[in-house]
């Protein structure tokens, strides 16, 4: 099993814990580094200029006698320079006199330079590293001097012992801060991918328990996140078009079961009373014409449904939109409705004064929009009636007004005529009870509205109303 298995990388938690973890350690390990050169940086600063003030000393100890310059050791004959090989170390060089410090004990002693560290140019000051006698690292500055004629040469060095015991020291204290420090971090990152996707886990845990029986209840978190909340939105919009797409499956079910029962047992009973005797070929004719009078219901019953089982499930596509000539849409419709209104001699009168308004839409849609209106208006008409059309702008709208001086509608019944298989019970018209609510599916899909007044015996009005657009 590879560490990537044994890390379980597909789980969200435990790759955000994983980049934390990574990009924490990362930063710290980096920190650490920096913090430990600028320790040992300053140390080794701190003892250069501890060298520097002693070389000061050690040049003030150079005096002139009898016009010629000695070094008076008698600041020197005691401390840290008397004790052979102490670490603290001096080498004078006066033409060819030299002078060493008793700690040091051989004048031929070379002080070899191993690792310069820098040049002070500006003092003439060298600084580098060496060994002493017993090969303890020592830190070591060399200055050139000019008096009286003379060249001077001072090495001054100092043991790096108690300095390099510090840096280890320092380099013991990182060793612990950096694996305690990675263990915190990958302990926080834990518990902060923990706490960060609780609320996530609460949502799929109620993810999980959603089922049909439950599509109406909407998800909710109690703590407010915005990438979480567009989440919960996101479902809840899911749920509500699922919700959509059970009620139209049930609303099919039932409701063809229940109006198509009727006129399948019609034909059933027609054809059962035709067969049993022989009959007259008149009478075989009538039959067949009920039958194909009852299958022309049962069709236009099952489109209706459809549609409106499409309206409800998927709405419409965008990529189906287009700029649309309403003018052209409302003569198509007419023609439609054309043998219809011919049967009952109704005159549809379309009144337009501008040929030339547009509007984004769907225009399969639209022209059965105003079909279903005018067909409306044909069938609950009397005879030698009128529907006239009129098709305006005002402002930033677009108005289409259906008028007719049909049978009417009662008032209690105004606010039931865009119901689903809703049809008066005062007029026997015969029809599927869905024209109107696949219209007002339409018309809202298309973000409009419809309005609907009416009296009895007097005549029907309906008003759609859009707002004016362009292609999007």
């Amino acid at each position: 099993m590879n560490i990537i298995e044994k890390f379980k990388i597909k789980s969200i938690k435990n790759r955000l814990s994983l980049s934390y973890f990574i990009s924490s350690s990362f930063l710290l390990i980096f920190l650490c580094i920096i913090l430990y050169f600028q320790i040992k940086s300053t140390i080794l600063e701190s003892f250069d200029r501890l060298l520097h003030s002693k070389l000061q000393m050690l040049t003030a100890n150079l005096i002139e006698e009898k016009g010629e310059l000695e070094f008076e050791l008698a600041e020197l004959k005691s401390g840290e320079y008397t004790i052979k090989n102490s670490g603290h170390y001096y080498k004078v060089i006066i033409d060819k006199n030299i002078i060493i410090s008793p700690s040091l004990g051989k004048k031929e002693f070379n002080f070899e330079e191993i690792e310069k560290i820098y040049v002070d140019k500006e003092l003439d000051e060298t600084y580098f590293s060496s060994y002493d006698l017993i090969n303890q690292e020592i830190r070591v500055l060399k200055k050139t001097l000019q008096i009286k004629n003379k060249k001077i040469t001072i090495f001054l060095g100092e043991t790096l012992k108690e300095t390099n015991l510090l840096i280890k020291r320092l380099t013991s204290i990182f060793y612990i801060i950096i694996p305690l420090g990675i263990f915190i971090i990958e302990f926080l990152g834990i518990k902060i991918a923990e706490k960060g996707l609780k609320p996530l886990e609460i949502l799929s845990e109620k993810i999980k328990n959603t089922s049909h029986e439950n599509l109406n209840e909407k998800l909710s978190l109690d703590k407010k996140s915005e990438e979480l909340d567009n989440i919960v939105d996101s479902f809840n919009e899911m749920l509500k078009k699922i919700e959509n797409a059970f009620e139209t499956e049930k609303f099919i079910l039932s409701e063809a079961s229940h109006y198509l029962k009727t006129p399948i047992t019609a034909i059933k009973t027609n054809c059962d009373v035709i067969l049993k005797k022989n009959r007259e070929k008149d009478e075989y004719i009538e039959v067949i014409k009920k039958i194909r009078s009852i299958s022309n219901k049962i069709n236009q019953l099952i489109n209706d449904m459809l549609s409106q089982a499409k309206l409800d499930s998927e709405g419409l596509k965008i990529n189906t939109f287009s700029n649309i000539n309403l003018a052209e849409c409302i003569t198509n419709a007419i023609l439609f409705s054309e043998s219809l209104a011919l049967n009952k001699n109704i005159t549809v009168n379309f009144q337009n004064n501008n040929n030339n308004i547009f509007f984004y839409g769907n225009n399969e849609k639209i022209t059965e929009l105003f079909s279903n209106i005018i067909e409306n208006g044909i069938k609950y008409n009397n005879k030698n009636g009128y529907i006239n059309i009129n098709l305006s702008e005002k402002d930033k709208l677009i108005i289409i007004e259906f008028n007719d001086n049909g049978l009417g509608i009662n008032k209690e019944d105004l606010d039931k005529v865009f119901n689903r298989f809703y049809r008066s019970r005062s007029i026997n018209i015969e029809g599927t009870g869905l024209g109107l609510s696949i219209a007002k599916k339409i018309v809202e899909i298309h973000n409009g509205k419809i309005e609907v007044e009416s009296e009895l015996g007097k005549g029907t009005s309906f008003k759609i109303i859009f707002s004016k657009n362009s292609e999007k």
